[in-house]
């Protein structure tokens, strides 16, 4: 088993919503079936710049830490660098997530003949 350092934020229901891992762990982790998808999404606050996110089984997400600063994503300069670090962590593809958006309710909208 693998240390998960206090980088994690746990929510109310003790599910670990996020967590800040190295890649050692994060493999370790993958190993086990602990991760189900690789998912990068933009920087919020870069211009330019990518997240790698990891969906874990049990709901949360990981991310790759820094050494500098292990409570901060790292930021990957292109999408290639993120699909290697995928690779790394023993992913075969990577979900590109272009914008974060709110799920729309159809529900919502009325479609109107013209």
């Amino acid at each position: 088993m693998f240390d998960i350092s206090n980088s994690c934020v746990v929510s109310s229901k003790n599910v670990y919503r996020e967590c800040f891992m190295d890649l050692k762990s994060l493999k370790v982790l993958f190993s086990d079936g602990g991760l189900t998808a690789a998912v990068a999404v933009k920087a919020p606050f870069e211009q330019k710049g990518w997240l790698l996110h990891f969906q874990r089984r049990n709901g949360g997400v990981a991310v790759i830490g820094t050494v500098r600063e292990p409570e901060a994503g790292k930021v990957f300069r292109s999408l290639d660098a993120v699909a290697s670090a995928a690779a790394d962590v023993g992913f075969s593809q990577v979900l590109v997530k272009l914008t974060e958006r709110e799920e729309i309710d159809p529900d919502d909208f009325e479609l109107k003949a013209q």
